[in-house]
């Protein structure tokens, strides 16, 4: 499976991180409640693919806004410009350099998405066995485990600092293969329009539909 439509898979409703109560420093606790609490949110995310020997294939940085549960916006702004963005209807993928943009429509997200772990909505031990994890790298960690196998990632790993705020998230592919996205200048809960959520292509851009199933 190509990176981009792991990191699609994962972003496939929406991408984001912020903090909540930490009233008993369990990660999955902490998970739990962040599901619940946190509607929207804007900030900043590094971007890095790890292979299976500890090797980083690239790193990028760019920034993020969703709206729960059916709006986002992922822009990586170096060192390639791309965007992915979920208008609510259809997954649009653009990318400057080729100058076309692929949208897709979308029904609803997988239960099992890792993106569902941030953003999706109901109880999300319905479709994934929680646990808490040793804590690594000054963080505390919860593993999430799909029921339900999931063809682009094995298992995801959701890392929270002590104060409650979610500052990373590992995706793992059944490969050995690690997508760290480490999440920064967050504000949460915040106003944000719909419009915000619309692609301004310049003209000239190819529109490719893409009428395959995204999941």
């Amino acid at each position: 499976m190509k990176r981009r439509e792991l990191i699609v898979g994962a972003l496939a409703f929406a991408v984001a991180s912020g903090r909540v109560t930490a009233r008993d420093l369990k990660a999955s606790r902490m998970l739990v409640d962040f599901g619940r609490d946190v509607l929207s949110a804007r900030g900043k995310f590094v971007q890095e693919v790890v292979d299976q020997n500890g090797t980083s294939e690239g790193t990028s940085h760019g920034e993020f806004k969703f709206v729960r549960p059916n709006r986002f916006s992922w822009m990586i702004l170096k060192p390639y410009p791309q965007t992915i963005l979920f208008d609510g209807k259809e997954l649009w993928l653009y990318d400057p350099d080729l100058g076309q943009v692929t949208v897709k429509k979308i029904g609803d997200a997988a239960p099992t998405s890792p993106a569902s772990i941030l953003f999706g909505q109901g109880d999300l031990k319905k479709a994934f066995e929680i646990d808490d994890l040793d804590k690594e790298d000054g963080l505390l960690w919860a593993g999430a485990l799909p029921k339900k196998e999931d063809v682009s990632f094995s298992h995801i790993r959701v890392g929270f600092d002590e104060t409650g705020w979610l500052r990373q998230m590992r995706l793992f592919d059944h490969f050995g293969r690690m997508t760290k996205l480490t999440f920064s200048d967050m504000e949460l809960n915040v106003s944000i329009k719909d419009e915000e959520f619309v692609l301004d292509l310049p003209k000239g851009v190819d529109v490719l539909r893409d009428t395959s199933s995204l999941m």
